[in-house]
């Protein structure tokens, strides 16, 4: 139905045999360890908006067709807070008219003129739809006439061709119509994801004719082996639909051992509206979410504004189910499915009041530094607040300020992001400190992404926006080493 690690989790306490309060609380505490804590806590500002990389909501910019959902002006996407990626699911007739005959320029014009303004963009590539006359064939025609079986159905009141997708040749097209949309995008750094949408009406996997477990293995396939380098992401209902609960079992566990994510297409559909966070398989999501970012579709605005949601902002109705979607599903990604113009006009609060709530949220608790000879140790304590880690990869970067207001510099490492689960994870540190004396300093730390072109972006930090500097560091305290 289509529907708009080495980590310790660690709150280690230490055995204290003296304190050492060099001028206030924000000093730091001696230890029987010669580690020197600085806690952060007075610093934290759990109610700050932070507008982070690679979390947060997408649009359906083109949506089962060329037409759908278009802006109408780039304002509306640039106001909506945390707007991460393009959502763009068409048929794939309208890419590959003609075997080998391809209209790149379909993506690509969009891709030259959002991805120059820091988005990325998902792909969904469809091969059922149910737009009759205007549309009966999402699988390319040629298809059909190179002798892949199908047959016209009658789906929503109008005839629309639907292949056997398990059909040699249909399986033989795809793969090589996906080899040559791999070879062109595969590891672009714009690229997010890549979407399971070759079975069933919409893409969403569910079809009339009964698909078994290995021909949505077959399917699965055709993206794996051809995007190496590329997210893979199949919507629950692939799973279930028509599925026998062996077959089920048998894919969640090929989903997972591939590291596949997962999607949900119904978020506020009425037939699933009562399971949690009207999600049905809560259970496939708790199997990847540690390893790959999650995402939710909400069903179109048109459908759920009249039904399950109140103007404004969903107070009355709506948003809380959406929180619920998005701590069940640990969800990295959302959609509002719809006009976004319109949708914020209708909500102009909603989008801020989850956006924290979106994929991971982390706010530092305390700091512990050691100079020692020529290397800084140091151990922090990260409290992602989110409901997912950061699955790239981020930087850490320690500024020391002396008494004179001079910075030091020390050299970037890995922040080990990757592996902060909701909750506190202690990570420990070794830093060159070749230079650094002993002294008293205030203490910036800086987490951010690098991108291959040398850019950075600063990740923003659950502290009081006082301390953070205009490089998006923050100064954490005072500290004597």
């Amino acid at each position: 139905m289509k529907k708009e690690r080495k980590k310790m989790l660690l709150h280690p306490m230490r055995l204290v045999v003296c304190f050492a309060f060099l001028t206030s609380s924000v000093f730091a505490q001696k230890e029987v360890t010669g580690m020197q804590r600085i806690d952060i806590t007075t610093r934290q500002d759990t109610s700050r908006i932070l507008l982070n990389p690679d979390k947060g909501w997408y649009h359906h910019y083109l949506d089962n067709s060329i037409t759908d959902y278009g802006l109408e002006s780039e304002a509306e996407l640039d106001t909506f807070p945390g707007m991460h990626h393009l959502f763009i699911r068409i048929p794939w007739v309208y890419l590959e008219p003609e075997e080998g005959q391809f209209r790149w320029e379909t993506i690509d014009t969009v891709v030259t003129r959002y991805a120059a303004k820091g988005y990325k963009f998902s792909f969904d590539i469809t091969c059922k739809e149910t737009m009759g006359e205007l549309l009966p064939y999402a699988t390319p025609q040629w298809v059909e006439k190179a002798g892949a079986k199908g047959q016209l159905i009658d789906s929503w009141g109008s005839l629309n061709w639907e292949p056997d997708y398990n059909d040699p040749v249909f399986l033989e097209k795809l793969n090589n119509f996906h080899k040559a949309m791999a070879a062109r995008y595969d590891g672009a750094e714009w690229l997010q994801d890549v979407t399971t949408g070759s079975i069933g009406e919409w893409g969403e996997g569910h079809s009339q004719q009964k698909v078994s477990a290995d021909v949505v293995i077959k399917h699965l396939d055709i993206l794996l082996n051809n995007y190496k380098n590329t997210q893979i992401v199949i919507g629950d209902d692939y799973l279930r639909n028509g599925k026998t609960e062996e077959e089920t079992k048998i894919l969640r566990a090929y989903v997972k051992k591939k590291r596949v994510s997962y999607r949900d297409d119904s978020i506020l559909y009425e037939g699933v509206i009562n399971c949690p966070g009207s999600i049905q398989n809560v259970d496939f999501f708790e199997d990847v979410w540690k390893d790959s970012p999650t995402t939710l579709e909400m069903c179109h605005y048109s459908y759920y504004k009249d039904t399950y949601w109140s103007i404004p902002n969903g107070y009355e109705k709506g948003l809380d189910i959406i929180k619920d979607a998005i701590r069940v599903a640990h969800a990295t990604f959302i959609s509002p499915h719809g006009h976004i113009g319109e949708w914020q006009k209708d909500n102009p609060q909603a989008a801020w009041d989850i956006i924290n709530r979106i994929g991971y949220w982390i706010v530092p608790e305390w700091a512990e530094l050691k100079l020692h000879e020529k290397q800084l140790n140091l151990s922090v304590a990260w409290n992602n607040k989110g409901v997912a880690p950061a699955y790239k990869p981020y930087l850490l970067k320690i500024f020391l300020i002396d008494k004179k207001g001079k910075k030091k510099e020390l050299p970037s490492t890995d922040a080990g992001n990757r592996e902060w689960l909701p909750g506190i994870t202690t990570a420990h540190y070794t830093l060159d400190a070749s230079g650094i004396s002993k002294g008293v300093y205030e203490v910036e730390i800086l987490l951010y992404k690098q991108f291959r072109n040398g850019s950075t972006r600063p990740v923003q930090l659950g502290l009081k926006q006082k301390y953070e500097s205009l490089s998006g560091a923050y100064n954490i305290g005072k500290i004597k080493l």
